[in-house]
């Protein structure tokens, strides 16, 4: 099961099964991934704060994701569309994204995910457009229903206004 239905969205939190791929970039990062999903997770968690990943081994991890059949979630080093768009466009289903910290933030990362409302760049000659198959609107519609962005509380000051950064749509 995948983010990409209502099933396998509440199949994935529910369980709260996650793989994270957190160590040094190599060739068999793609074997454990195969091996988190064989051990049943619903998705893996692919951590680019923490780890080197550069934008090639990212894309061969989140190919393998998909090569597999499961979700591949991307934990970017922060909320600015030079980190969030990368990972959208290689075909990730979604990003975790670190020190949100109040409202004005992850307003400014749900827009930098999102296309309608939002400010994310527009292409779909990319994996998530499936190489220019998708066609505009198909594109906008999908990748907006279907990419997980979620907030990752890691400051003190945020607790204050948790409710404020729960209640940002996207």
């Amino acid at each position: 099961a995948g983010l990409n239905d209502e099933e396998g969205t509440r199949k994935a939190f529910t369980r709260q099964a996650i793989a994270t791929i957190r160590a040094y970039p190599w060739p068999g990062n793609v074997r454990e991934l195969r091996n988190a999903v064989e051990r049943a997770f619903d998705f893996v968690v692919i951590d680019q704060e923490h780890a080197p990943f550069d934008r090639v081994t990212l894309d061969a991890l989140i190919l393998a994701g998909r090569a597999v059949g499961t979700a591949v979630l991307v934990r970017v080093p922060s909320g600015e569309a030079r980190d969030i768009l990368p990972p959208l466009d290689c075909g990730a289903q979604g990003v975790l994204v670190p020190h949100v910290a109040s409202a004005a933030i992850a307003s400014g990362i749900a827009a930098e995910a999102r296309y309608k409302g939002g400010r994310r760049g527009f292409t779909n000659s990319s994996r998530a457009g499936r190489y220019g198959a998708a066609g505009f609107q198909e594109h906008v519609a999908t990748c907006d229903a279907q990419t997980a962005v979620v907030a990752m509380i890691e400051d003190v000051a945020a607790l204050d206004v948790l409710q404020d950064i729960g209640a940002v749509a996207g």
